[in-house]
């Protein structure tokens, strides 16, 4: 199930947001999102031990690696600047390109 969570909190997040603006109140504010895919952090260190694993999360993933947590965190950190105040209701993938390969 850990594998999916990402791409269903995303999918959450959009239906909360389709949900608010049907409901007729004004956005003032962005609401984004970000769905990694499997990165190295502290809570994934017990799943990342297994390396029959991570052979399989390399083989789904374009660039072959699991991600670092920089690769997020500016990614996470961008909506945050003045450049980025007309973007909302976006969910962004961050997964090396997982979405390329798809789930097979």
């Amino acid at each position: 199930m850990h594998k999916l969570i990402g791409n269903s909190w995303g999918k959450l997040i959009n239906i909360v947001i389709m949900m608010w603006l049907a409901s007729g109140l004004k956005m003032t504010l962005g609401v984004n999102s970000v769905a990694p895919w499997h990165i190295r952090i502290p809570l994934a260190e017990d799943v990342l031990k297994d390396e029959e694993f991570i052979k399989e999360v390399e083989s789904r993933t374009a660039m072959k690696r699991v991600g670092r947590p920089v690769g997020v965190s500016s990614l996470v950190a961008f909506p945050c600047l003045p450049a980025a105040s007309y973007i909302t209701t976006q969910v962004v993938a961050v997964d090396g390109g997982m979405t390329l390969k798809g789930m097979e």
